[in-house]
């Protein structure tokens, strides 16, 4: 009972982690998205006036510290997603360990199982074979 109640909440634990696997994997992807909506337009074709070459327009300083927020906000989205992948990685590591513990347990035990049942087959046969032997008769000649 215990063993399948610990099964079933492996289960659980696995599906709740995939769950949240792919929860990061869509952020991600919205992520992706969004940032690929946000990037700098083309630089549409401006009239090249030798005195406006050198200066830098409101419009383009506008659309640089709009791309700068976004990569800040694009770099914090991905150190979330890194922290819950390391712990989604950990929550992995501690299941198989266990998995495993459970696993050579259940080993063990089949093998003390194994062990008693050929003692138990052993002594009943040692003690069952002077009933099934026929009795010998020394006065024969």
């Amino acid at each position: 009972m215990a063993e399948q109640s610990d099964k079933s909440q492996e289960i659980s634990e696995e599906q709740q982690l995939n769950e949240q696997l792919e929860n990061i994997c869509l952020e991600y992807q919205l992520l992706v998205n969004k940032s690929q909506e946000m990037a700098p337009k083309g630089t549409q074709s401006k009239k090249s006036d030798p005195n406006t070459e050198n200066q830098i327009d409101d419009d383009d300083l506008e659309e640089i510290a709009n791309v700068a927020d976004n990569l800040d906000s694009l770099e914090s989205a991905l150190d979330v997603i890194e922290e819950r992948a390391d712990r989604i990685r950990e929550q992995l590591l501690e299941l198989l360990t266990s998995n495993r513990e459970i696993r050579q347990s259940i080993q063990e035990e089949n093998e003390k199982l194994r062990e008693c049942q050929s003692k138990d087959n052993s002594n009943a046969e040692t003690s069952s074979e002077p009933e099934d032997q026929p009795p010998t008769n020394e006065h024969q000649e």
